[in-house]
């Protein structure tokens, strides 16, 4: 069994070492546990970079940087690919007059990233409006990207807000087409705001559009909290780069996080954010954010000294889905969440499983 303080001691090194805080750096005692870690929470590029700066030396951080350099040098390769493919896919909705937002690690390249072999892209996320889904999928499809079956794509479209589709070629990497943030249920986003919102970037030279500074500061909380029991840490990097380097008016993402039913899920992660990077959040934002004392206890009991997550696993969904009541506010949405995860399991004719997922 695998020591869970030595663990531990490898989870502060790394969060020490992305906020800044190390001084003279030992190498950790296990290799293999120390990568294992930096891959799993996505920040081997970015720890290969602050290690190089602060001038790591003798055999043991050789052989580490050589690791994470390889794990950099496969974050270009890969990025790049996923870029030329996004150049692709909007070449086609631009001409079919169809606009689409970048969402997440896509536009965080360029806002946050000037070295964007430092920034993983598992996938590619991007918002369109819902009435144009039908025709970017057909569209798609023509032009040879993988689409699932249809009984996949109407599940996706009644009990989500996303459907993946792959690029067509034998890599078959995914993107993600949003017509929403979140579960319908599970909040009250204008989305039409955000579009309205939306600014324009530049991406590789080429003009893309993306989420204002403050919309998307509270899509990147939003999405930490919906992901709390497989968190990664590189999400909480790209939050305190946002807060660090962008201009974000915090009171206008805790005004439309009350607004729209967000406030739990961005507690939740201000709670994560401060955790691994202490007092860089303001304390008048902290004090704002707060939920009543029964939610704090929640997550109080939920907690785990492990320094890279806020709470304990919960990779199985016995776990997961009482924890999960913990970001829905109303009674009646509670409702609607346990009937659209359990009432496939007890009643015939409700909602089911999308066919296609693991």
């Amino acid at each position: 069994m695998r020591d869970p303080g030595e663990r531990f001691r490898d989870g502060n090194l790394i969060v020490d070492l992305l906020a800044g805080r190390v001084g003279k750096i030992r190498p950790p005692r296990s290799r293999a546990r120390f990568l294992d870690l930096c891959r799993a929470h996505g920040v081997e590029a970015v720890l290969f970079e602050k290690l190089r700066l602060r001038g790591a030396r003798g055999e043991a951080w050789d052989r580490i940087l050589k690791e994470l350099e390889s794990a950099r040098r496969q974050n270009i390769a890969r990025n790049i690919y996923l870029l030329s493919r996004l150049r692709e896919l909007h070449s086609i909705l631009r001409k079919a007059g169809i606009p689409l937002i970048v969402l997440k690690g896509g536009c965080l390249l360029s806002v946050l990233y000037p070295d964007f072999g430092n920034r993983p892209l598992g996938d590619v996320d991007l918002l369109i409006r819902k009435r144009d889904l039908d025709r970017v999928l057909g569209l798609m499809r023509a032009a040879g990207w993988r689409l699932p079956p249809r009984e996949s794509v109407d599940f996706w479209r009644k009990n989500f807000y996303h459907v993946q589709i792959r690029t067509p070629d034998a890599f078959s990497a995914i993107f993600e087409i949003h017509w929403d943030l979140e579960k319908e249920y599970r909040h009250d986003i204008q989305l039409e705001e955000l579009w309205e919102r939306s600014v324009i970037f530049q991406l590789e030279g080429e003009p893309f559009r993306r989420l204002s500074n403050e919309d998307l500061m509270l899509h990147l909380l939003v999405h930490l909290a919906h992901h709390f029991f497989r968190p990664r840490l590189i999400w909480v990097y790209d939050i305190r780069l946002l807060a660090e380097v962008a201009t974000v008016d915090w009171s206008r993402v805790l005004a439309r996080a009350e607004r729209w039913r967000l406030r739990l899920p961005v507690f939740y992660s201000m709670a994560y954010v401060e955790k691994v990077f202490p007092d860089l959040l303001p304390p008048e934002v902290i004090q704002a954010a707060k939920v009543s004392r029964f939610r704090r206890g929640i997550l109080q009991a939920a907690s785990t000294a492990d320094p890279l997550t806020l709470t304990l696993p919960m990779e199985r969904a016995f776990l997961r889905l009482p924890f999960s009541l913990y970001f829905i506010g109303r009674p009646g949405d509670i409702l609607k969440f346990l009937w659209r995860n359990l009432g496939s399991k007890v009643l015939p004719g409700s909602p089911g499983r999308n066919p296609g997922q693991s």
